[in-house]
């Protein structure tokens, strides 16, 4: 995360999953509000367009994922283990006692519910 704050990698506008920022708190909402309340105010024409990614962690192709991380500037050591990370994993759903099949994941999506996961789709979506 340092590597990524140092080098600026992380969009600013980015509220979604990250330390002291928030969907939240009104940050995200300032934002959109002033530019369009400005445009307004002079006569200007205003469009929004807001998207609901849905299932979008499971979207993720891991192709495209390394090839950003690498001209992120993360390679060598911290690619790899990335690389590992993502490859072949396996996953289930549980709800109270039940459990699905265990499937593994081949060439999409990366794990919820882990720290790297929300990263990860960051990175991709950035």
């Amino acid at each position: 995360m340092s590597y990524l704050q140092l080098n600026n990698i992380l969009t600013p506008n980015q509220f979604g999953f990250r330390e002291k920022y928030s969907t939240y708190r009104p940050m995200a909402i300032v934002k959109i509000i002033y530019p369009l309340s400005k445009a307004i105010d002079k006569n200007m024409f205003t469009l929004g367009v807001f998207i609901d990614l849905s299932k979008a962690f499971d979207t993720i192709d891991h192709k495209i994922l390394l090839e950003k991380l690498a001209a992120y500037g993360i390679r060598g050591t911290a690619h790899e283990r990335i690389c590992s990370y993502l490859n072949c994993r396996k996953q289930y759903v549980q709800i109270a006692s039940s459990k699905s099949e265990l499937t593994t994941i081949i060439a999409c999506g990366v794990p919820q519910g882990s720290v790297l996961g929300p990263l990860l789709f960051l990175l991709y979506i950035s």
